[in-house]
């Protein structure tokens, strides 16, 4: 075995346990886990980009517990997964690498899970009539070169991956229009031919009333 696969099932041992610890933990200790969780997923990733060998897609993090992640977070898992009937686990985890990924980006988690929903209502392995893949309905044509450290394009199915080069694209798009948000979805969308289309007017549209609606699950009062 590989120094750099030890290395990845290691660190996911050790988030199985922390997850598995926090159902007797009290709400302070479960805060500093969640801590501790998102540096040992951070330190993986940082070990992969300077080089080690990711883990196969079958040993990557998949779920995650949602008593895990805060209570904006939960209950934004809550809501999409009721409104998109997908299973929480697998929800709570793209949320927590949203909540990862997303800030650097310059873009907010909230607006990366609206896209998210849209695309492909959370159903990882859809493909649309022009090939786009996954979560976020990445094109493997276009976005090969993204994929590529992933190893291909079949990565676009595995939902943590498919979410990670959706945030680069949609990052890449924003840019191309100058930080103009909505122009920025519709390129997402579908390029420059969708600038002044209604069908980039409806996306933009329907993408930001669920931005919104996640906003305000993040933001309410705790009771």
């Amino acid at each position: 075995m590989s120094q750099g696969l030890r290395l990845g099932l290691a660190a996911l041992g050790l988030v199985g346990l922390l997850l598995g610890a926090a159902l007797t933990l009290s709400e302070g200790l479960r805060e500093t886990l969640r801590t501790t969780v998102q540096d040992v997923l951070l330190q993986r990733r940082l070990a992969v980009r300077a080089g080690a060998p990711d883990v196969t897609a079958a040993q990557r993090v998949r779920t995650l517990d949602p008593r895990a992640l805060s209570l904006p977070q939960q209950r934004v898992v809550q809501w999409l997964s009721q409104t998109y009937r997908v299973a929480p686990e697998p929800v709570a985890a793209l949320v927590a690498e949203a909540w990862l990924v997303a800030p650097p980006a310059g873009l907010e988690p909230t607006l990366v899970l609206a896209v998210m929903a849209v695309e492909s209502n959370l159903h990882p392995l859809v493909q649309s009539g022009v090939g786009a893949l996954g979560l976020m309905q990445i094109m493997p044509r276009i976005h090969a070169d993204k994929l590529a450290p992933h190893g291909g394009s079949y990565a676009a199915f595995e939902p943590v991956i498919n979410l990670q080069v959706g945030v680069q694209v949609l990052q890449e798009s924003v840019g191309l229009m100058r930080g103009d948000l909505a122009r920025g979805l519709r390129f997402y969308l579908g390029g420059s031919r969708m600038l002044d289309s209604s069908l980039g007017d409806a996306y933009v549209s329907k993408v930001m009333r669920i931005k919104n609606q996640l906003d305000a699950l993040a933001t309410a009062a705790t009771p």
